[in-house]
């Protein structure tokens, strides 16, 4: 998370500098970077978690790929959205729920998170 933290950091940045040029600090340009930061975190996650390989960049890094729980397979851009949103919404519930998420692969027999269970998908290694 991490690595891709950094990676969707710049053009974050970049798209922050730019709004705030010409919005200035209001209320409709923080909404606006927001719903922007949003979508391209969604994008991401969900095309690179769901598609292709399997794999961010970071997850690359890692030697981790996400795959269907019963094929073995990419799960598809949908699910991949899903196992993002849901891990980003049990985050916006301050921080206690997206940390418990990423606790519960610990205790759950087949190391899936609450995301996971939620797109019946599987972190697995891939080195």
């Amino acid at each position: 998370m991490l690595l891709d933290g950094l990676i969707l950091g710049i053009p974050i940045l970049v798209i922050n500098a730019i709004i705030a040029a010409d919005w200035g600090n209001t209320t409709s340009a923080a909404a606006l970077e927001f719903v922007l930061i949003i979508a391209i975190n969604g994008v991401y996650f969900g095309t690179l978690n769901g598609t292709g390989s399997g794999q961010t960049i970071g997850n690359r890094a890692a030697g981790i790929a996400v795959r269907d729980l019963g094929t073995n397979q990419t799960i598809g851009y949908a699910r991949g959205f899903l196992r993002w949103f849901v891990r980003f919404a049990l985050y916006l519930f301050v921080f206690v729920p997206g940390f418990l998420n990423d606790l519960w692969p610990l205790w759950n027999k087949r190391r899936q998170s609450i995301a996971d269970l939620a797109a019946n998908s599987v972190m697995i290694r891939v080195r």
